[in-house]
């Protein structure tokens, strides 16, 4: 083991399933306080939500299943995959946005925003998870890091 690699123990399994779940159970909650009933209507709330959280849970859960990790790892896949995300949301409006001039309503927006948020949480996470468990073979695990804006361009059909 080289100096600049860590083993997982300075946070224990146990620690990052509840970290996990815990960051997934406060975005759903997050969004769900941004809803119709909620006292709080903020697009950068949602933004930050549906983009930022599954790169926290998808980096988490890549420490989580790596066996020895760089330190500069979760760094890059935590920049890759925010853009990533951001790139996919952009091309995802242009591609499938729905252009009508009527408002769908607060609810349907909301339930938007959670399918968004749990389908990129889960693509994010298994595709980092999947990289994770090939760091022997390089190319494969840099092919399944550049399909992250790929997987998750579909969630906006979806959503």
């Amino acid at each position: 083991m080289t100096a600049n690699t860590t083993q997982n123990t300075w946070l224990p399994d146990r620690t990052l399933d509840v970290l996990i779940v815990g960051l997934v159970v406060l975005g759903i909650v997050l969004l769900l306080l941004n809803g119709p009933f909620g006292p709080i209507r903020s697009l950068t709330l949602v933004t930050t939500v549906t983009t930022g959280i599954p790169v926290v849970v998808a980096v988490l859960g890549y420490v989580r299943v790596a066996e020895a990790v760089q330190t500069w790892e979760p760094v890059a896949l935590a920049l890759w995959g925010y853009v990533a995300l951001q790139v996919a949301g952009i091309l995802g409006f242009f591609l499938f946005a729905d252009f009508s001039a009527s408002y769908p309503g607060a609810m349907a927006e909301m339930i938007r925003h959670l399918t968004q948020f749990l389908l990129w949480t889960g693509l994010v996470t298994g595709l980092y998870a999947a990289v994770a468990t090939r760091r022997h073979r390089p190319i494969q695990a840099v092919v399944l890091t550049a399909l992250v804006p790929f997987v998750a361009l579909p969630v906006y059909a979806v959503a």
